[in-house]
């Protein structure tokens, strides 16, 4: 709620004193502000945010929100924008990794081995499926996935074993041992 109130107001600290009430609604919170623009904020809404009322004094403005329905874990997931924490570390050396292999006729080759120990830990890397290799990039990879975590997994060469092995849940497919 912070960093909505803090994005919608265009301000760092004293969000606060501007909420004048937030209750719950079946689609997640609704939040009422007192002495704000209606129109900035409009401006400032994400995907499944909006203005649900604005006159001269208050104006109030939808969070959706997903709320768990009795028992499993008890958390709040927000249903806006998905949340990405890009690794550069990881990017580095999934970017080092890539120039150290040339691909001649849908193969890879390298015109020397890796150089360094460094270079051999993180060879792997270009090696990973490609969606995997766009999740990273992309900052969307599972938390658990960083450089030191990579270095110690034995990762399979089969796309769909990748995804398992690396924290991605379960493969679909079957890779063939031909």
């Amino acid at each position: 709620m912070t960093a909505a109130t803090s994005r919608w107001l265009a301000m760092r600290h004293g969000n606060f004193d501007r909420i004048a009430k937030v209750r719950l609604a079946s689609e997640g919170l609704v939040i009422e502000l007192t002495g704000i623009d209606p129109v900035a904020i409009t401006s400032r809404l994400l995907d499944g945010e909006r203005l649900t009322h604005s006159d001269k004094d208050r104006s109030a403005v939808l969070l959706p929100l997903a709320f768990p329905l009795g028992g499993g874990k008890r958390a709040v997931t927000s249903t806006g924008r998905i949340v990405t924490n890009p690794d550069p570390i990881l990017i580095a050396a999934l970017r080092r990794a890539r120039s150290m292999v040339e691909w001649q006729r849908g193969l890879p080759t390298m015109p020397a081995g890796p150089v360094s120990r460094y270079d051999c830990n993180i060879l792997r890397l270009a090696f990973l499926a490609p969606d995997i290799q766009r999740d990273i990039l992309e900052g969307k990879q599972p938390q658990s996935l960083n450089l030191e975590n990579f270095k110690k997994l034995d990762v399979p060469l089969c796309w769909s074993k990748q995804r398992q092995a690396l924290g991605y849940g379960t493969g679909s497919e079957a890779c063939s041992t031909e």
